[in-house]
């Protein structure tokens, strides 16, 4: 049985878009983020940063859901993940963030934001994170004790996004196109759509 992949995309720029960034005990993309602390010179420990670094979206990645029993994957394009990560940044949702999709935190903030353009000079490489062309990336400072005390004892992993994308397309790599008519690749779409919707 071939697997349902659904592209999503922003469509209207007032309504679509990155609601937050959850920190996550597993993150849906699979990519977890790596903790930085300063350099430990001789004897002597200095403060650590409290910042995390990693993937908040990868581009065409397959990322697994099931809504009420309805199993698909759903993909990000690299030009989806350009203007969701520059609508976030524009919309200053910088200190919007909860813990795996429930509790809302404070004192968590995104410091850098960046895309991936060159994965072998980017600072991902850097951090030991090999990661293609287009991946968005973010650091967050965390100034919440409780929320730092998790990620250091790796209850916390990893960042999942939440938001809103109205245009979605399913996408058959094995399949010829169909023809106009509604095909049952369509009702699919649209009973995944309305659960998502009913999920929000």
């Amino acid at each position: 049985m071939e697997k349902t992949i659904i592209e999503v995309e922003l469509e209207d720029l007032d309504f679509d878009g990155i609601s937050k960034i959850s920190l996550v005990d597993e993150p849906a993309i699979e990519e977890y983020f790596i903790k930085l602390s300063k350099e430990i010179k001789l004897q002597e420990i200095k403060p650590e940063k409290r910042m995390v670094t990693g993937a908040a979206l990868v581009p065409d990645k397959e990322v697994y859901r099931n809504a009420n029993g309805m199993e698909f994957y759903i993909v990000f394009r690299e030009d989806t993940i350009r203007k969701a990560a520059e609508l976030f940044m524009k919309q200053n949702r910088l200190n919007d963030t909860n813990l795996n999709h429930q509790l809302n935190v404070n004192n968590v903030t995104i410091v850098e934001s960046w895309i991936i353009e060159d994965p072998e000079k980017d600072k991902a490489m850097a951090l030991g994170m090999n990661l293609p062309k287009g991946t968005w990336m973010i650091s967050m400072k965390i100034d919440n004790d409780k929320v730092w005390e998790m990620i250091k004892n790796d209850d916390i992993r990893g960042f999942s996004i939440e938001g809103f994308f109205s245009k979605m397309m399913q996408v058959n790599a094995m399949m010829e196109p169909e023809e106009e008519e509604e095909t049952e690749d369509d009702k699919t779409l649209a009973e995944i759509k309305k659960l998502l919707d009913d999920l929000d």
